[in-house]
């Protein structure tokens, strides 16, 4: 097996780090290696504490690597957390060099002038994605690659990371012995994951549920229309039930997992022992469920405050598609639909898998096995023009060149 046919992808949340390695099959994405472990020094997608995080990583991969067989040496990486930013920015060049007919370095030279107007100071560009350009002042292009025109402007995307929180997972990366090929924001990598060109095209919101946060990507005609961190997860409502039932982090979890019902109509009544579960006397199933529903209501209506600021309340066809770990909460979809005034589902992987299917067949690892597809497509990819700009920290590469064809699914 050749190393140019492997790739990898890894996610490092506030729970667990995961690493899959995968490369192309004849008709599916074959999955040769699954890496997992409990994350530590992670705190709501920020390194607090580099050795830890670097012992969580060494953990995944070196489980990731007894299993597939294959050294792992470098990959594509999840970014999160509330320091990632999003903006518009516009860029503006003239195509006389090139003859007046645009070409793929044009874009490439459009989508920097776009970068360089809009970068806020100690942040570096995660993505940069085109959404219209304008060709001689004539809006609404979605693709100019071949248009004859002298000038040239765009309206891009700009999601940004704080660069110390890029480059401390960066160097975390380099001492668990692995290089960055790719950041990528982790709800567009769990969208590219879980949802299909046409669900993007009607219009969806991506919510990637995880411990100590919650990120989100809407889309619209196959376009980002926003995307970004909302600061309660799964732990949230851990924290919640500890309080409440005056028990233990560890026993609030069990309940939660093993009795605990979101939806006060679809939720449990009446009395549970709490012996199995580690609970002295007996659970109210009722105020469990009360617990649960006030916590995730809040994350909810903290979402629809997102859908409001695009003026898409109410108004996503597709509605909402539920990933991470905290989307296994039980009754959560029906809460949704309730909560985000949206039809809503729980997340499942679009492309076809095959090889260790059901260690990623949970929609905990939505944004791990989305990393591992987006990096395949950019491997295979043949799109004439990149769609991406990837920077990384600390000069570590130039990697925009390597970008072309990544998110070619994600844009017109």
């Amino acid at each position: 097996m050749g190393r140019r046919e492997v790739i990898i992808g890894i996610d490092i949340g506030s729970q667990t780090v995961a690493t899959v390695v995968a490369r192309a099959g004849e008709k599916a994405i074959d999955i040769i290696g699954v890496g997992v472990a409990e994350s530590l020094g992670v705190r709501k997608g920020m390194i607090v504490d580099l050795e830890e995080t670097i012992s969580s990583l060494s953990a995944s991969l070196e489980e990731a690597e007894r299993m597939s067989g294959v050294p792992i040496r470098d990959a594509v990486v999840s970014v999160s957390g509330q320091h990632v930013e999003f903006n518009l920015s516009k860029g503006l060049i003239s195509t006389l060099q090139s003859g007046g007919e645009v070409t793929a370095f044009d874009i490439e030279r459009v989508l920097e002038a776009a970068k360089a107007n809009g970068t806020p100071p100690n942040k570096e560009i995660v993505h940069a994605l085109p959404r219209v350009f304008a060709v001689d002042g004539q809006p609404g292009i979605k693709d100019p690659l071949g248009m004859q025109c002298v000038r040239l402007e765009v309206e891009a995307m700009l999601i940004t990371g704080a660069t110390g929180v890029l480059k401390n997972e960066a160097k975390a990366l380099h001492q668990a012995g692995v290089e960055v090929r790719e950041f990528c924001f982790s709800p567009i990598a769990a969208a590219h994951a879980v949802t299909t060109k046409k669900q993007r095209e009607n219009g969806v919101i991506v919510l990637d549920m995880g411990a100590q946060t919650t990120h989100f990507a809407i889309f619209e005609e196959d376009q980002i229309l926003s995307a970004g961190c909302l600061p309660l997860g799964g732990a949230s409502v851990t924290n919640d039930l500890a309080i409440g039932l005056r028990t233990s982090i560890d026993i609030a979890e069990r309940i939660k997992k093993e009795v605990g019902q979101a939806g006060k109509l679809h939720g449990g009544s009446g009395k549970k022992d709490g012996a199995p579960y580690g609970y002295e006397g007996m659970l109210d199933l009722g105020f469990i469920t009360e617990i649960i529903d006030a916590r995730l209501n809040e994350i909810f209506m903290m979402a629809r405050e997102q859908l409001r600021a695009v003026g898409r309340d109410g108004l996503l066809p597709v509605g909402a598609i539920l990933t991470g770990g905290a989307s296994q909460q039980n009754g959560l979809v029906a809460l949704a639909k309730e909560g985000l005034k949206l039809p809503a589902m729980k997340g499942e992987v679009v492309p076809e898998l095959s090889g260790m299917v059901d260690n990623v067949s949970d929609a905990s690892y939505a944004t791990c096995v989305g990393l591992a597809i987006m990096a395949l497509e950019k491997n295979f990819a043949t799109s004439p023009r990149p769609s991406l700009s990837v920077s990384l920290p600390g000069g570590l590469k130039d990697a925009y060149s390597k970008a072309k064809g990544l998110f070619k699914n994600l844009l017109p």
